[in-house]
């Protein structure tokens, strides 16, 4: 595919899809950044496509953080990982 515009509608759709399964699963149960990679990528088990898949669900918390789509759930103790859930 050489059209430009093309690969980045395909792009945006992706993108488009992968937040929207992040809301849905945080609308299920607050999810912390493993348990969100779980749920968007399944088990990943190659090093780098793992590290590219922690990459992007950090860029999606992000964003959904900065809409003020979803909110950080307070830890309860010092080991257990901060979870997100839906506003």
């Amino acid at each position: 595919m050489n059209d430009l515009q093309a690969q980045i509608r395909i792009a945006r759709q992706a993108i488009e899809e992968r937040l929207n399964s992040a809301i849905r699963g945080f609308l299920e149960r607050p999810m912390s950044i493993g348990e969100l990679g779980l749920h968007l990528f399944g088990r990943v088990p190659e090093i780098n496509l793992a590290s590219t898949a922690v990459g992007m669900c950090l860029a999606v918390i992000e964003y959904l953080l900065g809409q003020g789509i979803i909110r950080e759930v307070e830890p309860r103790d010092a080991v257990t990982p901060i979870r997100y859930v839906a506003c």
